[in-house]
């Protein structure tokens, strides 16, 4: 995925990484988080490349204050 191909998404959007992913890098999400405009990112401490699997609790309420910040 490019920079360019996510500077069209006009949406909200949550970025959910694993601080510990060691297949993208954190970096990569900073780079997600600047091309897609208002863009919210969060970060899972002791977690790696697959957040809904290895804290799926945490992951589920991340998203569901996501999804439910605009109502």
């Amino acid at each position: 995925v490019t920079e360019a191909m996510l500077q069209g998404l006009k949406m909200p959007t949550l970025l959910v990484w694993g601080r510990e992913d060691g297949i993208i890098p954190r970096h990569a999400c900073q780079l997600y988080q600047q091309a897609i405009e208002g863009s919210t990112t969060h970060m899972l401490d002791q977690c790696g490349h697959m957040p809904e699997m290895e804290k799926p609790a945490e992951f589920v309420h991340v998203v569901l204050d996501f999804l439910t910040a605009g109502s």
